[in-house]
């Protein structure tokens, strides 16, 4: 139930997103419109951008290293969604003439060892490492976007920002309830 309650809202909200975020039917940004950032704005996408490189790495190794149908539903949910996001992300940057390369790190990312140990786990002990470690992942992004909400300017960026709180609020429910099944 959770989990296909998860792909459809996560589906939802980005298609809403991507409508909310001036995009042509070919998925470019229209010429008529500039992307200006403001300081907020650079700031949650220096930040977003490593934030959910880590993601997506986490997820590929869920492709291989779990025995969980659920877990993997939630990791190839992620891969679609947050590769989708960084490449709007890295668009909008590029547009304004600012860097599409972050090497940020947020309390809310995986260590270099935490990531070493995840590669390394399999089934169950790999299940309760992605889990926890993108649950706590996923609330600092969920951080971050409330930040950018309440403080940012352009509105590109904030609805995008508005439909990672949503869709990765429902992950999280959705991974605590997998976490307590483990």
């Amino acid at each position: 139930m959770w989990k296909k309650f998860v792909v459809v809202f996560t589906s939802l909200v980005l298609v809403m997103g991507s409508a909310a975020c001036g995009r042509t039917d070919d998925g470019k940004t229209s010429a008529s419109e500039t992307v200006k950032l403001s300081d907020a704005d650079f700031t949650f996408l220096m930040m977003m951008l490593p934030h959910h490189e880590q993601a997506i790495q986490m997820s590929e190794m869920a492709l291989t290293n779990t025995d969980s149908e659920d877990v993997l539903l939630t990791a190839k949910s992620i891969l679609k969604f947050q590769n989708a996001e960084v490449q709007k992300m890295k668009t909008w940057l590029a547009e304004a003439g600012k860097p599409t390369f972050s090497d940020m790190t947020m309390s809310s990312m995986l260590t270099k060892q935490q990531m070493t140990d995840l590669r390394a786990a399999r089934g169950k002990d790999f299940d309760l490492q992605y889990l926890s470690g993108m649950i706590v992942h996923h609330r600092g992004a969920i951080d971050m976007a409330q930040y950018e909400m309440k403080n940012g300017a352009n509105r590109k960026v904030q609805a995008m920002a508005a439909a990672i709180v949503v869709s990765q609020t429902a992950e999280v429910l959705a991974m605590e309830a997998m976490r307590r099944r483990l």
